[in-house]
């Protein structure tokens, strides 16, 4: 759990490094692509989950415990394996033909009552023929879509890589205004939660002046957008502009 926990704290650490532009635009494009892995997994896992029921009905028929013992020896694992990682090229022949008969077993009593003994696959020559036509389907066709989607996004942010890049820029900088970074928030909030317990056990209502300040730094900051907004936007036509007027000189 803490190696889990730790996983998501360099993941949102990856925030950073939108304050230079490079490797801002970089994560700025990572996320975006995300995006499109996320539609891209949601359509495959139909396709998967339906491969992975042909090869459960064919290599393992009439196996009836499918939810025995613990959940991780539940049926719906081996179902789900075999034909995701396919998708990234491991065939496994041997179990798709039924010949690989190593660490396994035939007797039904067997592999009924415990469920961690893998029970033998049955030969059955439309495995092989449906698994080579679900690869050709996936590796030549769906893969090569999530290429050309990820090709288009790079295109997409790279074309307007600086306003993209200012916009979540002023995001990350306002967020960590009021923000502390992990892991330097596991030392100091329980120190601010003690002295706001100690210190602060009244409520005080906000004044007229601390409304006019919150409503003053809300229009800062809508201005402030604005105003980039603006640059980006007469750089952008000074750009094509002086573009516009190399290329008739040159005709």
């Amino acid at each position: 759990m803490f190696a889990f926990s730790l996983l998501f704290i360099y993941l949102r650490f990856y925030e950073t490094f939108l304050i230079y532009k490079i490797p801002g635009t970089t994560v700025i494009m990572v996320k975006e692509m995300l995006k499109d892995l996320y539609g891209f997994i949601s359509f495959v896992l139909f396709v998967v989950l339906g491969v992975g029921m042909y090869y459960h009905a064919n290599l393992w028929p009439d196996h009836q415990a499918m939810w025995g013992g613990s959940w991780s020896n539940f049926r719906l694992w081996t179902i789900l394996s075999h034909p995701y990682w396919q998708i990234f090229g491991e065939v496994d022949l041997e179990l798709l033909t039924g010949s690989n008969q190593d660490n396994c077993s035939n007797n039904r009593s067997i592999w009924e009552a415990v469920p961690s003994t893998e029970r033998c696959p049955q030969q059955d020559w439309t495995v092989p023929v449906v698994a080579g036509l679900y690869m050709m389907f996936t590796n030549l066709l769906l893969v090569n879509i999530v290429i050309v989607q990820f090709s288009n996004t790079f295109a997409r942010i790279h074309t307007n890589s600086e306003k993209i890049w200012y916009f979540h820029l002023y995001t990350v900088m306002d967020d960590y205004s009021r923000r502390i970074p992990p892991p330097f928030n596991l030392v100091i909030y329980p120190f601010k939660c003690i002295i706001k317990g100690t210190f602060d056990n009244t409520k005080v209502e906000p004044s007229a002046a601390d409304e006019v300040k919150e409503k003053e730094q809300k229009e800062y900051q809508q201005t402030l957008q604005k105003t980039v907004a603006k640059r980006n936007h007469w750089k952008s036509i000074y750009i094509a502009s002086t573009f516009c007027k190399v290329r008739t000189n040159h005709d």
